[in-house]
Parts: C-alpha cells; structure tokens; sequence
C-alpha cells in the first residue's frame, strides 16, 4: 500500500509557511477572547453604574415625595386652623349674642329659661354654626338625673325643626325621660329617631326598657326586647336581668323561663341573680321542686359559685315549706362553700327545726353558732324556745343543759325562769 508523499526534507519554505498559519489562528483566538472579556466588563461596568444611578434617583423622588406630603399636610392644617379662626370671626351679632346667652344661662344654673332662649331664635337655629354644640350642652344639663325631664321634652320641641340631632343628643334626651318616668315623650322621641333614619343603640333601647319596668308597663319593655332582637342588637346581661326580675316579681313563670331561654339563646350566660330570681318565683309559687332543680343544674351548667344570697333565700323557702331536712342539707352545702350563716339563716334553720320536734338538729345547729364565736347572731328568743322545748320532752340534760352553759357562757342572756327549769330537768337524771 503506497504512503502518501510528504514534503521534500530540508525545505525550510514550506515549514516556515505552516508556522505563520499557526501563529496567526493563535493571535487571532486571543484577540478574539480578550474582545469578548472586555466587552462582559463593560456591560458589567455599565450595568452596575446604571442600577446606582436608579437608586440614586429613586431615593430622591421619595424625599421629595415625603417632603410634598409632609408640606401638604401642614398647609391642610395650617388652613384648617386659618379656617376655624376666620369662621369664629365671622359669627353674626345675633349668632354672638345667641352663643353669649345660652351660655350664661347654663353657667348660672338657669335651665327653666334655657329652652325659651332657643325658642326665640326660633328658624335662625338652623344658620348657627355652633347651635348643636350649644343644643348638646343643654340636653345634657336638662336631661340629667335631679333635673325636670319636661324642660328637655320643651327644649327638644322648639328645636327638633331647625337642628339635626347626632345619635348621642337623642340618646341623652331619652335616657333623661325614660329616667325621670316620662315615657310618652321617651317614646315620641324614639319614633322621630327611626323617621329621621337614626338608628336606636342598646343603650338607647335599654334606657326604654328600664324607664317602662320603673312605670310598671311590662307589655312596652317585652316590645322594645323583640324589637332589638329583630334588628340584630345582642341585648346584654343588665337587660335581660331586668326583664327576669319583673317577670318574676309578677309570679309569670312561663313568660320568664322564656326570656330565660332567650337570653342564653343569644349567648348571654346566667348569673347568681338569674338562680335568685328563678328561686324567687318558684319558691312564691309554691313550686319548692323547681326551685331546686334550678339551684342543682344552673351554677354546674354556666360555670358559677352560688352565692351566700341564693344559699338565704333557698333556706328560708325550704322552712316556708316545711322541709326542715331539705334546708338543713342547703346549709351544710352552704357551709361547704365557705359562705358563712347569718342571723337570718340561723332563726329561719331553728324555726323550722323546733317547727318539725327535730331537736338534735336544732341542738347540732346551736353548738356550731356557739362553738364559731358566731353567738351574737342568735337571736335569745330562739335559743329559750329551744330549751323550754328540750325540757318538756325530757332531753333536758343530754340537750338543753349543755346549751344553757355554752349560750350562758358566750354572754346570751337566758332567762332564769327558764335557766332554772333546765336546771330542775336534770336533777336526779343519771
């Protein structure tokens, strides 16, 4: 197989010829590579230069912009203050000497006059500009407590036409007339509110409930209830109370056990004074059983310690009704509790302990009074009915000589008639 021809040896034309070509793809490689490294530079250079510039430029329009908001805010107040002092300037000499007037009559307490000063600027209210300031100030001196409500209802007649009252000047004027018992005029100003597109608040709302329960008008406060039901206000924990309180007081079970319900329907978790009045009205109805089921479940399904009031009223009912055991298993639930007795617990529980013959608990009852220290609030008359009682059943030396000494001893006066007759139980007992 031939080989193909190579060049001549020894010619240096053709070895010099191949080196230039080399040396020129090799420079022109190089050239190429520091072009494109100068040219990634550059761009990087500018690019760097560029984005400081941007910010450069974007922290200077945010000074700027910070400096014109900060100029602009301090002109709008410079002119609302500019405006505030050009507009007490500008007051008209019947505005001037209306303002003067009003204001002196409210310094020096002369409120009767009060309302005929507003009369007689008559239209010219509704060109004042600081006629509802003055309006404000003078509902709240007329409808305040001690103050006669029929100047308010007066004031608010000769200025309802010229005014527009705010939410807190109808609010002020019918919590003054519900407190001072005028409800019609409470309830006149309230149909205004709504016409004039004020919506009543709770507080407003609840200022009629209580002003309609003070006049004894339980129909108008059931109405007022329904209505801010209606309009999706929570009524809160003082209103529903109130409500509770009147039914109660009326023996009406059915209608309270309603708003009962109602009132935790609507989140609002009863109290010590819901278990009393729901004691109350069962106890004065005579319905001893539901009295206790609501002293068993209440407190353990909402979450409160009954009070000493409710462990009181529970006792004495249980005496009213001649369960003698079932109020002396109260007060040993009271006792439990940490409530300690009174002097009425202490007669209502002797009461009706020596009521049923049921001498051991009365006696158990007075040495735990006379053991506590608790002496003074035993009445003496309950203490010598217990003795004679002890005495006539032949428990004078186990149960009445033992008081006797223990009462005699704690400063209670016993009569020695009495004293005597113990003392005479016990001669000749082993």
């Amino acid at each position: 197989m031939s080989s193909l021809p190579s060049a001549p040896a020894g010619n240096p034309f053709v070895a010099d010829a191949s080196s230039r070509g080399a040396l020129q793809t090799l420079w022109g490689e190089i050239a190429w590579g520091a072009l494109l490294v100068t040219f990634v530079v550059s761009s990087i250079l500018i690019l760097r230069h560029a984005r400081t510039q941007l910010k450069k430029k974007e922290t200077h329009v945010e000074i700027q912009e910070k400096s014109s908001a900060d100029a602009s805010s301090e002109l709008l107040r410079n002119c609302k203050q500019v405006e505030t002092k050009i507009s007490a300037k500008v007051l008209s000499p019947e505005e001037e000497n209306f303002s003067s007037k009003v204001r002196s009559l409210l310094a020096a307490g002369k409120l009767s006059e009060v309302a005929a000063a507003f009369e007689q600027a008559g239209q010219q209210l509704s060109e004042f500009s600081q006629c509802q300031s003055l309006l404000t100030q003078a509902l709240k001196a007329l409808a305040s407590p001690g103050q006669q409500a029929g100047l308010a209802w007066q004031l608010y007649s000769v200025t309802k036409d010229h005014v527009t009252l705010s939410r807190i000047m109808y609010h002020t004027l019918v919590a003054g007339l519900a407190r001072e018992g005028e409800m019609e005029h409470a309830n006149a100003v309230m149909r205004d509110m709504t016409l004039e597109n004020v919506m009543p608040d709770l507080a407003t709302y609840s200022a009629v409930v209580h002003g309609s329960l003070s006049r004894g008008d339980l129909d108008r406060a059931l109405q007022m209830l329904s209505q801010i039901q209606r309009r999706g206000i929570k009524p809160d924990l003082p209103l529903f109370q109130s409500m509770l309180d009147a039914c109660a007081q009326r023996q009406m079970t059915s209608l309270t056990e309603r708003v009962l319900s109602d009132m935790i329907a609507s989140g609002v978790a009863p109290t010590n004074a819901t278990l009393a009045s729901l004691v109350r009205l069962y106890c004065r109805s005579g319905d001893l059983a539901a009295a206790l089921h609501a002293f068993e479940t209440l407190p353990a399904k909402h979450g409160f310690q009954v009070n000493k009031q409710v462990y009181t009223d529970l006792i004495a009912a249980c005496v009213a009704d001649g369960d003698a055991s079932q109020a002396f298993a109260i007060y040993g639930k009271m006792n439990t509790a940490g409530h300690p007795a009174d002097a009425t617990i202490y007669k209502a529980l002797l009461t009706g302990s020596l009521q049923d013959g049921d001498l051991d608990s009365a006696a158990r009852l007075l040495d735990d009074a006379l053991c506590d220290g608790s002496a003074g609030l035993l009445a003496r008359e309950s203490v010598e009915l217990f003795l004679m009682q002890a005495v006539r059943r032949g428990r004078g030396s186990d149960l009445a000589a033992p008081v006797l000494r223990q009462a005699q001893s704690s400063g209670i006066f016993i009569s020695p008639r009495i004293a005597n007759s113990v003392l005479r139980s016990c001669e000749g007992s082993p």
